[in-house]
């Protein structure tokens, strides 16, 4: 079976900002890591390959890891936003299922439950552990909605990608638990029950991808998400995500990310 069923959210920060014009901005940026906006005016906008969508107010609007999107705003809005991942489905299953903005209907339960979140914020207090579970809350039935509203033709793709992968699962799962480590195919076709060389062959039929090419694309996954949540320098998250050096990190992250890895950290703290 497909690891769908151990789906998990891993929260990395909730926080409440003041928009005005100019000030919140991006061109053709993505990120390794979800968002979840909401915003109490209207004013600003989220767009993706030519389509502008207008964040109304109140209004949940989910943003998936590696989709390519701009931003931007034309009044003066408060702000609340979640960033997380999804854990427990493949990464290559994920971006195959998730790749555009994702408008949700009118939600009354979720939008009152991020409403008093971003009231919370707005007064200074933290999010314990109470919010944390309500916002989980909120995340899982927007992913849930989502999920049931994919076209069937998608949907199909996903499963069959799904059945695809599993004969290279183990290796893939291995990968993304030890993306520091150097690469062993040896190991990875191993764990699969296969030789070296029908392992590497299995795999790229499989995913579509060398295993240095997904780990690749993985590494500037995890690398994002480092830029973006600590502080840790360029040269300790190349090494934390098993690049040699900095410079193999900077091609490697802008070739996936579209970014150095220096200027997308300084992009985030716009």
């Amino acid at each position: 079976m497909s690891r769908m069923n151990h789906l998990s959210i891993n929260l990395f920060s909730a926080n409440w900002s003041e928009l005005i014009p100019d000030s919140w901005r991006r061109q053709g940026g993505q990120d390794g890591f979800w968002r979840l906006y909401q915003h109490d005016g209207g004013g600003a906008w989220v767009a993706r390959a030519g389509v502008v969508y207008p964040m109304q107010a109140r209004r949940l609007y989910l943003i998936p890891s590696g989709v390519t999107f701009d931003y931007g705003t034309d009044g003066q809005v408060g702000q609340c936003y979640v960033h997380f991942d999804v854990l427990g489905v493949p990464h290559l299953l994920l971006r195959t299922l998730c790749r555009e903005i994702i408008s949700l209907p009118p939600t009354p339960a979720s939008e009152s439950t991020m409403q008093g979140i971003a009231e919370r914020l707005q007064r200074g207090m933290g999010i314990g552990l109470p919010e944390e579970c309500a916002i989980q809350s909120v995340l899982y039935a927007a992913l849930g909605w989502y999920f049931s509203t994919l076209p069937p033709e998608r949907l199909d793709l996903g499963g069959l990608l799904s059945r695809n992968l599993q004969p290279v699962l183990p290796a893939i799962e291995y990968l993304e638990e030890h993306l520091a480590e150097p690469l062993s195919t040896s190991i990875l076709a191993e764990r699969c029950c296969l030789s070296t060389a029908h392992f590497i062959r299995r795999f790229r039929r499989c995913t579509g991808m060398t295993p240095v090419q997904y780990l690749h694309a993985y590494r500037a996954h995890i690398a994002a998400q480092h830029l973006a949540f600590t502080a840790q320098s360029i040269e300790e998250i190349a090494a934390a995500t098993g690049f040699a050096n900095r410079a193999y990190f900077t091609r490697i992250f802008t070739r996936h990310i579209g970014l150095a890895p220096a200027t997308y950290r300084r992009a985030l703290s716009a």
